[in-house]
């Protein structure tokens, strides 16, 4: 194997490493009581740019969100008791971001 070839593979493996501990960082804002905003529609119930508080986080690595939103809605729920009735919906991290 070539130099070349060994500096991009370590190149390659830290940029890997830098994207994995970015996202675990990023998961740690994912708390109770944090303000997030919709990146996109949302399983036809929750549109682009809508705004919300983390109310509720279930799952183990493969974690849910619930998120009361801030808009009333009749196809929301309550996040199993964990927000206002109708303001509701479970979310994964790739949904949403930290505002």
């Amino acid at each position: 194997m070539s130099i070349e070839d060994t500096l991009f593979e370590q190149l390659v493996h830290e940029h890997i490493n830098d994207a994995q501990y970015k996202q675990k960082m990023d998961m740690k804002d994912f708390q109770v009581g944090a303000r997030v905003q919709a990146k996109h529609n949302i399983d036809g119930v929750i549109n682009k740019g809508q705004e919300g508080t983390i109310c509720h986080i279930t799952g183990g690595n493969h974690k849910q969100f619930g998120v009361q939103w801030d808009k009333e809605s009749s196809n929301l729920h309550n996040c199993q008791g964990h927000s206002k009735n109708r303001h509701g919906w479970y979310v994964i991290s790739r949904d949403v971001h930290i505002i």
